[in-house]
């Protein structure tokens, strides 16, 4: 992206963007996305309230321990077009010291099944993004462990102090009752925009 008065399109200070030290050995972060070709994806998390409707047998949630998760944080890019602004998320996280990763998940598979697959893997938290997301400066925030929750269109500011904050919470101990699975009901199934 382009630099205006030192500032560049995401309103960060060029070497807060990206720079030639994004990580502790001085060079830039590897490319750690990954494609999933037929992975899971969908629309997101059942109505509060509503039971969900399986069209699989329904799985027992599961506490999984720290060391067996793969990443915190998953961010499911949507969209290839968005992968700077992804990968800068994923620049901040970092730094707040969360392990994280980029999925760059097959159109044709439902969000809410990515949302299960990592969830079952022990991540804690999936962000997705979109082109709308990097034009509003935002994300679509969910939990995944204890009680899940999804944060739509939450600007990017506010969503890494709340992660920053529930991360904290969780190293602590104050756990509910962890990672797990994510139900995947019939609306899930649906393909995504």
């Amino acid at each position: 992206p382009e630099s205006v008065h030192g500032r560049d399109e995401f309103r960060g200070v060029p070497d807060d963007y990206r720079g030639p030290s994004d990580d502790l050995r001085g060079g830039p972060l590897p490319d750690m996305g990954r494609d999933f070709n037929g992975g899971p994806r969908g629309r997101g998390l059942e109505p509060r309230g509503l039971p969900p409707t399986h069209d699989f047998p329904p799985v027992e949630p599961r506490a999984v321990m720290a060391a067996d998760r793969t990443n915190d944080c998953e961010i499911i890019v949507v969209n290839k077009m968005v992968r700077e602004y992804a990968e800068f998320i994923e620049r901040r996280l970092i730094k707040i010291g969360l392990t994280v990763d980029l999925l760059f998940p097959n159109e044709e598979v439902p969000l809410g099944r990515v949302l299960a697959n990592i969830s079952g893997r022990g991540t804690l938290f999936a962000i997705i993004v979109n082109m709308t997301n990097e034009e509003h400066r935002s994300l679509t925030l969910n939990l995944l462990y204890g009680q899940p929750q999804e944060h739509r269109n939450m600007p990017l500011e506010d969503a890494l102090a709340f992660i920053a904050r529930s991360f904290d919470s969780y190293l602590r101990g104050e756990r509910g009752q962890g990672p797990g699975p994510v139900a995947v009901g019939r609306s899930a199934l649906d393909r995504h925009p």
